[in-house]
């Protein structure tokens, strides 16, 4: 189950960071007379006023004192924001302290063998869901007859280094995947990606295509195809699909592999 605990944990930090800004600036306007600018506005045009301290009446200021108040509503606005920082940061902070999303699935896996066998969860546990994506994700797929393979980490045999590498990482990362596992898609086509993947904590099925020969024009519109069919089918570059390139004179970058575990699978 996806957890946000960091993209709260990032809000934090921007929290935090906002305080003590805020604090600086309000510290600056500790000068400022507090007082009550009083305005009224018709359409875009905008009147304000100063109340008179002896008679209690309002009085109008014109254009050129409008310097006068301006740090005075600056001051108004910065205590306001300060609190209100100050407010949401304790609030997140109370927040994370309790929460923990695992929690929901805990009362399913922590139940009973005897009455769990009866259950069916709201949310299944991430091993049982990894363990039904594999299955129904078989994995090698695609016969087609190749003369030189590379082993990898997991025990496959794939078309290239550079598969290798990506497998090898994914493995070291753990993140669940099958090699060359076979999609049904429109108008009865198959069709076999290099890699699919799973994003555990959105439960996400990613394809990934490493393109290794860029220089052959032949293998270029063969692939060119092959994405046209995949975006015809919401298989789309930046959503569920990942590719990795490289030519004859630029091989694989494992900073583009390492990234993109990062941005998609992580």
């Amino acid at each position: 189950m996806e957890t946000y605990k960091k993209e709260l944990e990032k809000q934090l930090a921007l929290l935090n960071k906002l305080v003590k800004l805020s604090d600086n600036n309000l510290k600056r306007y500790c000068d400022i007379p507090d007082e009550c600018i009083l305005t009224s506005s018709r359409g875009n045009v905008h009147q304000y006023y100063r109340r008179d301290l002896e008679s209690g009446k309002r009085k109008y200021l014109r254009k050129n004192k409008l310097n006068e108040i301006r740090p005075i509503i600056q001051k108004e606005y910065e205590r306001k924001l300060n609190n209100e920082l100050h407010s949401q940061l304790s609030r997140v902070k109370s927040f994370l302290k309790n929460y923990d999303i695992s929690m929901i699935t805990d009362v399913y896996s922590k139940t009973c063998d005897a009455k769990r066998s009866l259950i069916t969860p709201i949310i299944m546990p991430d091993e049982e869901y990894i363990e039904k994506w594999f299955h129904d994700n078989p994995s090698g797929q695609n016969t087609y007859p190749v003369k030189v393979t590379f082993e990898t980490m997991n025990g496959e045999n794939v078309k290239s280094k550079s598969e290798k590498i990506i497998a090898d990482m994914l493995l070291k990362e753990g993140i669940p995947y099958v090699y060359e596992p076979r999609l049904s898609l429109d108008g009865g086509i198959y069709k076999y990606p290099d890699f699919a993947t799973l994003n555990i904590g959105t439960r996400k099925t990613i394809y990934w295509e490493h393109f290794g020969r860029l220089s052959d024009e032949g293998y270029c519109l063969s692939n060119f195809n092959k994405l046209m069919i995949y975006e015809r089918n919401g298989i789309v570059l930046g959503d569920n699909l990942i590719i990795t390139m490289e030519s004859e004179d630029m091989p694989l970058e494992i900073r583009s592999v390492k990234e993109n575990i990062k941005s998609y699978l992580k």
